[in-house]
């Protein structure tokens, strides 16, 4: 079993996730491709979010783009924190999230 604290189990997880990320879609993310990464199952859920700001990641606009971008590593390090906070809230015999 691994005894890695959690920051360290983030920042380990983070670098796999950013690195895959990174040979897929370069330092950038957006339109579709930063959807289905952020876990939005849908362009209008994904809009609805926008709109409401509760996008976990931070977005930007390029001048003379359309569209929102965020850095492949912010939404890396999200689904890290994510995964993370997940196991550790998870306790032996407890349920199971799917």
């Amino acid at each position: 079993m691994n005894d890695d604290s959690p920051s360290e189990k983030l920042d380990e997880l983070a670098k796999i996730f950013e690195k895959d990320l990174m040979e897929q879609y370069g330092p950038l993310l957006t339109g579709d491709d930063l959807r289905r990464a952020l876990g939005y199952i849908s362009k209008d859920a994904f809009r609805q979010s926008m709109v409401r700001n509760t996008v976990p990641v931070k977005l930007f606009s390029l001048e003379h783009k359309k569209g929102k971008y965020a850095f492949t590593k912010d939404v890396a390090h999200y689904l890290a924190a994510v995964r993370v906070e997940r196991q550790v809230g998870k306790q032996p015999g407890g349920d199971i999230d799917n």
